[in-house]
């Protein structure tokens, strides 16, 4: 719903507790009037006064958040490869970087001018990983 009237839009990333993380484990997807309402509520205090509260649907998220999130992260390689932009012209270069279970950046490994140039230190650091 937007101004009383229901329209499709994208979804957003919504999340379940505003000071928490930001990772998969934390977050909703939502509309945008639900994104822009809840803002700082807490997820529980906030969809339970919602006249579309629906008990069933609070379980599907809360089943989400403890548990169901995990089937989407741990068949993900334990690296990340990084695209960013020199600082010193405006050209790019890659980085790979160790992850944690949640997908979040712990140590920068390598540096190279081109993805492919990162194939060797996974091999090294990843045994048996693909790019």
């Amino acid at each position: 719903m937007y101004n009383g009237k229901l329209v499709s839009s994208d979804f957003h990333k919504e999340h379940k507790d505003d000071k928490g993380a930001n990772d998969i484990r934390n977050c909703i997807p939502s509309c945008r009037d639900c994104n822009c309402s809840k803002w700082s509520f807490e997820f529980e205090e906030w969809y339970k006064e919602k006249d579309f509260f629906d008990e069933e649907r609070y379980n599907k998220i809360i089943q989400w958040t403890t548990n169901d999130y995990k089937l989407y992260i741990e068949d993900r390689p334990p690296y990340r490869v990084v695209k960013k932009k020199n600082e010193d012209n405006n050209k790019f270069h890659y980085e790979l970087w160790s992850v944690d279970e949640l997908r979040n950046m712990i140590k920068i490994l390598a540096t190279g001018d081109k993805k492919k140039d990162l194939e060797p230190y996974i091999n090294i650091f990843f045994p048996n990983k693909v790019l």
